[in-house]
């Protein structure tokens, strides 16, 4: 299947078979460098940039990529331990204070 744009930005995609379904004005979609269709693209058929990422998707992008380095209820659990630590910092043992130490490198 081939992506073609009409002269007022409106994308159809086309197999081989109705090529007959193009017409004269309409341009063929050019392939981004991975092989694969853009979301937008420019009248003349380039890709266009795509839209800048909201808020909310880059917050929730951020979140996914913690989540692969250390998951969300081990960092709460690590959380806990290191305030539990902080609170008893003057009357801690010297194993609690490497603990605490530890956590703190992190």
């Amino acid at each position: 299947m081939k992506i073609y744009i009409d002269p007022q930005g409106k994308r159809y995609g086309v197999s081989p078979s109705q090529s007959d379904l193009v017409q004269g004005d309409w341009v063929e979609c050019q392939k981004k460098q991975d092989g694969t269709y853009a979301q937008n693209y420019n009248l003349d058929g380039t890709p266009a940039p795509d839209d800048e990422p909201t808020v909310s998707q880059v917050v929730a992008e951020g979140n996914r990529r913690q989540d692969l380095v250390i998951p969300a209820n081990k960092v709460t659990g690590l959380q806990a331990k290191y305030n539990s630590l902080v609170r008893r910092s003057g009357s801690l043992t010297p194993e609690q204070d490497a603990e605490k130490d530890a956590l703190d490198d992190k």
